[in-house]
């Protein structure tokens, strides 16, 4: 559960919130500093993000006294002993308990399934919702620490509802009558 929080909430990739350490958390200021594994050599500057309430409430669970080490042993001890794949697996296990499909059929004799959905799935979905939510790219980039708006725009991914919302944003400027319903109502209607 906290693994995922730390995918969701975080952006974080799957080895860096399988072994997030105790002292990466800062419960008093509610923030997270650490710097991802995947990009430390080329750049080793830190991400500073702050906690989100929900993140905040699962890490509180536990005890102060306990707050020391890994943040999930289990998860760091499989990561760091067995590799990215166990610990993967059981991310696949669990999406497909929740009722997702989390592979694809490839054509062909032999081909192998291709993993649609999974850990990293949970970083996209962190990215478009900042966007949905209205945080400007370089807030969201900064978040998940994508060194680049090309690739950050590869995870931002906009669905049906927030493309009709921001196209109501847009203020009537050509038709001289007012419109048959208020702005807010059309929002109302699209959101129920």
């Amino acid at each position: 559960r906290i693994m995922l929080a730390f995918g969701l909430y975080l952006g974080a990739r799957l080895g860096d919130a399988a072994c997030m350490n105790w002292g990466s958390v800062d419960m008093a200021r509610r923030l997270v500093r650490y710097t991802p594994r995947k990009t430390a050599r080329k750049n080793p500057e830190a991400l500073l993000i702050p906690l989100h309430p929900e993140l905040f409430a699962i890490l509180d669970e536990t005890p102060t006294a306990k707050r020391k080490g890994p943040v999930t042993p289990d998860m760091a001890r499989r990561y760091t002993e067995k590799g990215q794949g166990p610990v993967s697996a059981l991310v696949q296990k669990h999406f497909e308990r929740c009722g997702i499909t989390t592979t694809d059929e490839r054509p062909g004799a032999g081909v192998r399934r291709r993993v649609a959905v999974g850990f990293h799935s949970l970083r996209h979905t962190a990215v478009s919702l900042l966007r949905q939510a209205g945080a400007a790219q370089s807030i969201s980039q900064a978040l998940v620490g994508h060194n680049s708006p090309e690739v950050h725009q590869l995870y931002t991914h906009t669905d049906e509802d927030a493309m009709r919302r921001a196209v109501l944003s847009l203020p009537a400027v050509i038709e001289d009558k007012p419109p048959e319903k208020s702005r807010d109502d059309q929002m109302r209607e699209i959101i129920e």
